[in-house]
């Protein structure tokens, strides 16, 4: 389960997060007997952001001892450190990137230390070789952690100027490798699947999707396989009469960064409301975007898609927004592709699969039903290697 902000676990003795949407009890009853259930602990940004919590000795202890008290009452089986990028190239920069990187293993020890025997520690780190600074000390790593979760995701230098997949057959394969290369056994590499399309602005040349200072500067963004995204339900009636009032003022608010995302229009009881937002997901009839619609353009995306059969990734660029917008994304077909040939390898077979995440594909469930089908298939002692379903 995701995520259990770390800032719970840096002080206070009887620190205790908000409640999470399930118990571990209830979840329990919708998988088999034997599945470990575990929390994972950060996200994008989140540890970056408290950075100084786990900067020296005292203050690790006490944050591990807080965590595992808690995972303990909780009942879950192990804990997932999702810090995205220690020592940089994530959401926001630390302000120490060496000590940073030494303090994400230290951290990693003590938790492990402070666990009961039976427990797990595992890590979700980055694909792209940016992001693994703090990753390269695969050795300190391997008594430590059991699973090493390999995004697979954000392939695409984020601070570049060209056009890439975000996710792709090739790219997850050599960023599985560059971790086998470095020491990590195979069988202890999950290889992870987005359930999300990602975008990116494009004017002359593609927008970096980060400033100099390596902080995201929201000119690119992502939506889900969900049902809100893929078929949005009717406008309210009310909605509908709202937007037929003639406008008798107009208020204007701005959010802080996120004027270069666009300005969206509301209309409401006879006000015109223009708010600048910080995502571009603006549902056609609640509002008038004044740039990019990534609502609108995600349907034109996934009717004239693009297959890059050499990399093994799906794409298309529409030029009909302004800026224009690039998409990068996956099928069940390729998620397929990528069990062949990377998690099934014969030479290099790794532990088995992630998710980011399970919920974000509600429309259909296709990309949640592929991936048990093919953890099932890989499982079956009966199966012919290299021969797997695919899903329509």
């Amino acid at each position: 389960m995701a995520f259990i902000d770390p800032k719970n676990f840096s002080t206070a003795a009887d620190s205790s997060p908000s409640p999470v949407l399930m118990s571990v009890q209830d979840l329990r009853s919708h998988f088999d007997n034997d599945t470990k259930i575990g929390i994972a602990l950060g996200g994008w940004s989140l540890f970056s952001n408290n950075f100084s919590m786990v900067a020296t000795e005292p203050y690790r202890a006490k944050f591990s001892a807080n965590l595992v008290r808690w995972i303990d009452e909780k009942g879950y089986d192990f804990v997932d450190i999702d810090w995205e990028c220690p020592g940089g190239h994530g959401a926001e920069q630390p302000l120490n990137a060496t000590a940073d990187i030494e303090n994400f293993l230290l951290l990693l020890d003590t938790i492990k230390k402070a666990h009961k025997p039976e427990k797990g520690v595992s890590i979700s780190v980055a694909a792209n070789p940016a992001g693994m600074e703090s990753f390269k000390s695969v050795q300190k790593m391997k008594s430590t952690c059991r699973l090493c979760h390999n995004y697979g995701v954000r392939l695409c230098q984020s601070g570049g100027q060209k056009t890439g997949h975000h996710t792709d057959v090739e790219e997850s394969k050599a960023a599985v490798q560059r971790y086998i290369d470095l020491g990590r056994p195979p069988e202890k590499i999950n290889l992870g699947f987005p359930f999300y399309a990602k975008w990116f602005q494009v004017e002359d040349k593609i927008v970096p999707a980060q400033d100099t200072d390596e902080i995201d500067n929201h000119k690119s963004g992502v939506l889900t396989f969900e049902m809100k995204n893929i078929q949005p339900p009717p406008l309210p009636a009310l909605l509908e009469l709202l937007r037929m009032q003639p406008v008798v003022s107009t208020i204007t608010l701005l959010l802080p960064r996120s004027a270069q995302r666009g300005t969206i229009a509301l209309r409401a009881a006879g006000v015109a409301v223009e708010l600048r937002i910080a995502y571009l997901s603006v549902r056609p009839g609640y509002g008038e975007c004044h740039g990019p619609g990534a609502i609108v353009s995600f349907k034109r995306e996934r009717e004239n898609v693009k297959y890059d059969q050499g990399k093994g990734a799906l794409w298309y660029f529409d030029e009909t927004t302004s800026p224009r917008l690039f998409w990068s994304w996956e099928n069940t077909d390729l998620m397929s592709r990528k069990f062949d040939e990377i998690v099934n390898n014969p030479t290099n077979k790794l532990g088995g699969v992630a998710a980011w995440s399970l919920g974000e594909n509600s429309t259909g469930w296709m990309h949640v039903l592929q991936m048990q089908n093919m953890a099932r298939l890989r499982s079956s002692d009966d199966q012919s290697e290299g021969e797997y379903s695919r899903l329509p």
